[in-house]
């Protein structure tokens, strides 16, 4: 009887001792889940963010980009203005030039001038300098001469540009 009440109680206590050692597995295992979820919940929430500082640069990336964009075009519009600007004033530097230069030329005096037809005028002085040639005086009268007619050394004096020969 001894025996049986030994067993008994032996019996007992391993029973008690696995229902607290599954009692106790079972709250590690409820411990370990409440630690993944609480990881897994903190991974979630980094990610969120990370991607809320992804978008958020990729919109300053593009603000950036269109705000150099748009200095690019303005940039553009001014050379392109200071472009015009320089050649405005190399048109009137160069008429200017031309006007001068025909004014120069006035009332010069030639004991002969020939002409690129072979005309030839003896006793030649300039009298008047227009935007298409020039009148001249001469021996026996006067006459309007057209600038493409006049020898090149007076074309280059009174800076005359002719069109290119095709």
């Amino acid at each position: 009887m001894f025996r049986a009440l030994t067993i008994l109680v032996l019996c007992c206590l391993f029973t008690s001792c696995d229902k607290q050692s599954e009692a106790r597995d079972s709250a590690l295992q409820e411990e370990r889940k409440k630690a993944i979820l609480k990881q897994h919940t903190e991974y979630e929430e980094e990610l969120r963010e990370a991607t809320e500082r992804e978008e958020e640069l990729e919109a300053r990336q593009l603000e950036i980009h269109r705000k150099f964009d748009e200095a690019e075009a303005k940039r553009k519009l001014i050379e392109a203005a200071e472009a015009e600007t320089a050649a405005k004033a190399l048109v009137k530097k160069a008429e200017a030039e031309r006007k001068a230069a025909r004014k120069a030329i006035l009332h010069k005096k030639f004991s002969s001038l020939s002409l690129r037809d072979g005309t030839r005028y003896q006793e030649v002085e300039i009298i008047k300098v227009s935007d298409s040639g020039i009148t001249i005086t001469h021996r026996n009268g006067a006459r309007g001469i057209d600038f493409s007619q006049l020898p090149y050394s007076l074309q280059l004096a009174c800076k005359y540009v002719s069109a290119p020969a095709n």
